[in-house]
């Protein structure tokens, strides 16, 4: 019995290893059954697929120039109506050229909607309708692209059913759920191809005008490095600081330039139809491998019957309890018969794996490999875990002792075999046997069959070893710091730096993964005083460098400053208040205040940069009813106080207007973004829009108005109404009184309005249709008064209808009974 140690860090753990004594026949016949075992297919970083895609049709035809100099297709998704309109958007010529170059024309709808808005049938008539013109154009279209990445919950089942009689989109594309430098961090780093959604591909986020050439690159480099995979780049216009969503044709050209030379590496462009259909190069084949150098890898022989496959060892270290399984099922193993199950029921520390055992080496009669320092060995697995597990290697040094060599990187949780290869570089300096396994890490169960150990024999994976270099960081040691701190690095690396962290006390406060890195840090996050800053460096291989640690000194105003209300001519606690109304508050602090908020029901009315701090507060804005009066003032440092107790004051406007929330400010359930007390509907068959304008300029008072375009229509109309409910929101009326309706209103053709009224059983019934009023590009008031109200009536319920294609803006509605007999 031999006792071997072996070094895992700082932690040194006692094996005992029984060495058997493999009778030299028994071994010869173990170890000619292991060269005869097929070896595992190698997993090695494979293809990366490059999909120029751009959407919007605008200022790309200089793109068409652009890629024509490198032989490169793109995708280019364009609304057809916008095609020939005019501006910025491509001409019917340019898009004709881009297809007859060989470019790919996807769909992007009629009117680059959002689908998340429309009903199932608009949603289908502004896919349909735009594939329609397309495939009128140049036939066949399969490719798509979701306008704002926004899909409803049956807008991918309306792609998958497809257009009937037109044709099916094989692909839809969105925009984002791909590590984009921050971004997105937990995502995947490229798209399958395949993809595991047909119709929501998944993308880095859209190149805009602060995207650099870099963050390009990063973008590529990081699909490549973590197995390839697909890249599909979304951009939109192509042009020099036209719009938000511009890029700089040179930088374009700078990036296709560098993309080029990556074809001899394995990426490759390729349009969005050609990666959905297969067509691109196959995946570079595996590296030549020698023979498996493991006896019994399968897990089959148990000749000393001890239910432990010969020739491996079970191995623990730290604290934990665990249970091994020698599994003897067809069913549950990869190959044959047999599997190693373990199952870690408490976990506290350390880890348990299967290793071939840690002996002389085979050349001494032994089980473990014989290995070649400074030669590349393939290491791979079959296994299933529901646990932390992760490769780990140990050698037989140059004198015969078992020492540990590292861990690999922690596997993705599988209930399904999946293979593990690993290649973690060259055999140690002095290395004459390797024994490897997979260590779980906690509880959980692993499952394991089909080891391999083989020898590279030629071009294996490029492995990077070497660190990133830290040029220079910043701030200084011994600085003194306040509020928001720049901190800044400037760090190079031999392949590229994946990204920058920046330490505060030994904890990431940020990572930034573009040149100059550089992070805008918030002392207040930390207590005054002394304070320790240093810069982790990491490049695309995993290895890293960690700078000297600098000290801080953090001296912040943590003083808050004081604020009150002055009344007057702020309102008392109890007023009854209506119309526009002075808010008035004195502030004062160690420093100095910089701004004082004016809050009413916690929503900011008004503020003041200066003393005396003021503002008018317009109540019409606020619903009837009661409301708190807060004022909050901000020092330099962002320390904050708000005036308590509040003030307490009833709101009482609009006492003849019958409309609850006429000027549709008010909407406490903004997800639904609809004015509160008011409904859009309609009927017939047509496709619309509706959109809740915000915006002063936008309304005719106050900051919101709705929008309705009404896009296509063959029967019935649409309108905005208030709410048909059985409560509040419509305005209550008295039988036989006749009311007086407003509405203000834009509209690019006729409209009038239609009335609905809610009978004394409480069912809401259609009742009066008005003339039309003429068309308006500036604010209109449109005036109504109503015939007497049935008998039963107990509310009513109007609005202004568009019947046809146009477009209609309302706001400040009003009910007001009728002085007309």
């Amino acid at each position: 019995m031999n006792t071997i140690f072996i070094k895992s860090g700082s932690i040194r753990i006692c094996i005992r290893a029984v060495i058997t004594g493999i009778h030299l026949a028994l071994l010869g016949w173990l170890l000619t059954t292991a060269l005869i075992q097929p070896i595992q297919a190698a997993n090695v970083p494979g293809l990366t697929l490059v999909s120029l895609t751009f959407d919007d049709g605008r200022d790309q035809s200089v793109a068409r120039d652009i890629l024509a100099n490198y032989g490169m297709k793109g995708t280019f998704y364009v609304n057809s109506d916008r095609i020939d309109s005019g501006g910025s958007f491509l001409t019917k010529v340019e898009l004709d050229a881009l297809n007859a170059d060989g470019h790919e024309i996807g769909g992007h709808t009629i009117g680059h909607v959002n689908l998340a808005t429309l009903s199932d049938i608009a949603q289908q008539a502004a896919i349909c309708n735009d594939m329609q013109t397309l495939v009128n154009w140049y036939g066949p279209i399969h490719s798509f692209a979701y306008p704002f990445s926004s899909t409803g919950p049956t807008t991918q089942s309306i792609m998958e059913a497809g257009c009937p009689g037109i044709g099916t989109y094989e692909s839809a594309r969105a925009v984002g759920g791909l590590v984009s430098g921050t971004n997105c961090q937990n995502c995947p780093w490229s798209e399958t191809f395949p993809p595991s959604n047909t119709y929501y591909i998944s993308t880095n986020n859209s190149v805009i005008s602060t995207t650099t050439l870099n963050d390009l690159k990063s973008y590529v480099i990081q699909a490549e490095t973590n197995g390839g995979g697909w890249v599909p780049l979304v951009f939109h216009r192509i042009c020099d600081g036209c719009s938000a969503l511009g890029v700089s044709p040179a930088i374009l050209n700078n990036f296709l330039t560098w993309l080029e030379a990556r074809e001899t590496e394995d990426t490759y462009v390729r349009t969005v139809h050609q990666v959905m259909t297969g067509d691109f190069p196959p995946p570079p084949p595996p590296p030549p491998l020698g023979p498996n150098l493991l006896i019994n890898p399968s897990l089959e022989i148990d000749l000393d019957n001890n239910s432990q496959a010969d020739c491996w060892r079970r191995y623990n270290f730290g604290s934990n309890s665990a249970n091994w399984t020698h599994m003897n099922d067809p069913l549950n193993a990869h190959s044959g018969s047999f599997s190693e199950l373990l199952t870690i029921t408490s976990y506290s520390s350390g880890d348990r794996k299967l290793l071939p055992i840690l002996d002389a080496g085979q050349s001494s009669g032994g089980c473990t490999p014989n290995v070649a320092d400074g030669e590349i060995y393939q290491y791979s697995a079959w296994y299933k875990t529901t646990g932390t597990a992760s490769p780990i290697l140990f050698y037989r040094d140059a004198g015969g002792q078992w020492q540990y060599w590292r861990n690999g990187p922690q596997l993705p949780t599988s209930t399904d075999w999946t293979q593990m290869i690993y290649y973690p570089g060259e055999a140690p300096a002095g290395a004459q046997s390797i024994s490897f396994g997979i260590a779980l890490e906690s509880n959980g169960t692993l499952t394991t069959d089909d080891y391999s150990i083989a020898k590279v024999l030629d071009n294996p994976p490029p492995i990077d070893t070497t660190p990133p270099t830290i040029l220079s960081f910043a701030p200084a040691n011994g600085a003194i710091v306040s509020d928001t701190v720049t901190l800044i690095a400037s760090a190079t690396d031999n392949v590229g730096v994946q990204r920058v962290e920046f330490l505060i006390n030994g904890g990431a406060v940020a990572t930034d993964t573009t040149d100059p890195y550089a992070f805008a840090w918030n002392s207040q996050s930390v207590a005054n005083g002394a304070a320790t800053y240093a810069v982790r460096v990491v490049d695309f291989a995993g290895n890293e460098t960690v700078s000297e640690v600098r000290s801080l000194t953090v001296n912040n105003d943590l003083s808050p400053p004081v604020v009150s209300f002055v009344q007057p001519p702020t309102p008392s606690e109890a007023a009854i208040v209506a119309g526009l109304l002075p808010l008035e508050a004195t502030a004062s602090d160690d420093v100095g205040v910089t701004r004082v908020d004016f809050m009413v029901n916690g929503s900011v009315v008004g503020f003041d940069n200066a003393t005396p701090y003021q503002t008018t507060w317009n109540s019409l804005l606020t619903p009837n009813g009661p409301a708190n009066l807060t004022a909050k003032a901000y020092d330099a440092a962002g320390n904050t106080t708000q005036t308590n107790p509040v003030i307490n004051v009833t709101v009482n406007n609009q006492e003849e207007n019958l409309v609850n929330n006429p000027s549709l400010e008010i909407d406490d359930s903004p997800i639904d973004n609809i004015a509160d007390c008011w409904q859009r509907g309609g009927f017939g068959s047509n496709s619309f829009i509706w959109t809740r304008l915000n915006g002063a300029t936008l309304a005719h008072s106050g900051n919101f108005a709705e929008s309705l375009q009404v896009t296509s229509i063959s029967s019935g109309d649409r309108k905005l109404v208030q709410r048909q409910d059985s409560s509040t929101c419509a305005p209550a009326v008295t039988e036989g009184a006749r009311y007086t309706l407003s509405l203000w209103y834009k509209s690019t053709i006729s409209t009038g309005f239609v009335v609905f009224y809610r009978n004394s059983s409480g069912i809401w019934t259609y009742w009066q249709t008005s003339t039309n009023f003429a068309a308006a590009t500036d604010w209109t008031e449109a005036t109504y008064t109503t015939p007497p109200m049935p008998n039963g009536a107990t509310a009513l319920s109007f609005g202004l209808y568009l019947n046809n294609v146009g477009t209609l803006v309302v706001d400040d509605g009003s009910a007001t009974l009728s002085t007309e007999n």
